[in-house]
């Protein structure tokens, strides 16, 4: 009886120990927990909280109109216990920042004794952007840092007078004159070439190599200076674009991996005047197009297709590189 008694107390004072750790675990979880929002909220100021937010804003490409909504605001006071910044605060902070930004990078671009560029044009949900890139050599360990200077909307038509005033307007942005730029790096298209065969430097003309892949027509255009009368018949925008003897647009590089893939692309299509691989070619692709062609009208083949192979099918676009390639594999 007394070793029955005995039992009972201590598994009594066993349980009694097990919910004391418990209740002290417990506790210190929540002192835990309340000390890490106590430190939180004393360690966020209203200018770092700007600050914070501006940069999720920024880096992960949403609009202003984010801060807003009513959940954000919400998770930021929550967390914060501050009240989350305007809209026109934040609005205002990134100005700034982008014009820090911008004499910083001005800074390091003028201490560089070179600099060469890229360009590109681009389409997307039916509006066209141009984006232009700036590449130095560190002068200290000889690696390379690349910036990316631009990226603006390309309204109406791209034409070698809109392209070659852009450029010449984003390289006098970041001050990068003529003697400072070795060159700039294109795709192959009619209208880059066009835009420096006429406003690129004179003793910078290369003429051994004009032929554009994509555009038979320019290989028949002659390589002329630019005509005293220019303001003739260039708009009113564009009569002051050589006044100035830094106006020019460097040498003109063609992109060599565009220039191989339209190599490729030729010789595909040359393949094609065998007959054995045409019949093959043509058979498998008519039924491929087919497909891409149905998938692309109707969300009910996508679902059988989906449901069949368990894979979405990829829809070639002539403009994206292996796109078909791609779109097979």
């Amino acid at each position: 009886m007394i070793v029955w008694h005995y039992k009972k107390y201590l598994n009594h004072k066993n349980d009694l120990k097990i919910q004391m750790k418990k209740s002290k675990h417990k506790d210190h979880s929540q002192s835990s927990v309340k000390a890490w929002i106590k430190g939180f909220h004393s360690a966020v100021s209203k200018i770092k909280l700007l600050q914070l937010v501006a940069s999720y804003i920024i880096e992960e490409m949403r609009p202003v109109v984010t801060v807003k909504k009513p959940a954000f605001r919400s998770l930021i006071k929550q967390l914060s216990g501050l009240t989350p910044p305007s809209r026109q605060a934040v609005t205002n902070y990134c100005i700034e920042l982008e014009e820090s930004k911008k004499t910083a990078l001005k800074v390091e671009l003028q201490a560089a004794k070179y600099c060469c560029t890229t360009a590109d044009i681009w389409s997307h949900h039916s509006r066209s952007f141009i984006g232009v890139t700036g590449h130095i050599i560190d002068k200290d360990n000889f690696q390379r840092k690349s910036y990316l200077l631009a990226c603006r909307r390309m309204k109406f038509s791209h034409t070698f007078l809109d392209i070659a005033k852009t450029l010449l307007d984003i390289h006098e942005e970041y001050d990068l004159q003529a003697s400072k730029l070795v060159a700039t790096v294109t795709d192959n298209a009619s209208n880059f070439g066009k835009a420096f065969r006429i406003f690129q430097m004179p003793c910078a003309v290369n003429s051994e190599d004009e032929e554009f892949l994509d555009d038979p027509l320019e290989s028949e255009m002659e390589i002329v200076p630019l005509p005293n009368n220019l303001r003739d018949f260039v708009s009113e925008d564009y009569t002051g674009i050589m006044e100035d003897a830094n106006q020019y647009l460097p040498e003109h590089f063609k992109c060599g991996s565009h220039t191989l893939n339209l190599i490729a692309t030729t010789n595909a299509a040359k393949a094609l005047e065998d007959r054995n691989y045409k019949r093959a070619y043509q058979s498998a692709f008519s039924k491929s197009f087919s497909l891409w062609n149905l998938c692309s009208r109707s969300t009910t083949a996508v679902d059988i297709v989906d449901e069949t192979c368990s894979v979405k099918l990829s829809i070639p676009c002539p403009t994206r590189w292996n796109s078909i390639y791609d779109s097979l594999s």
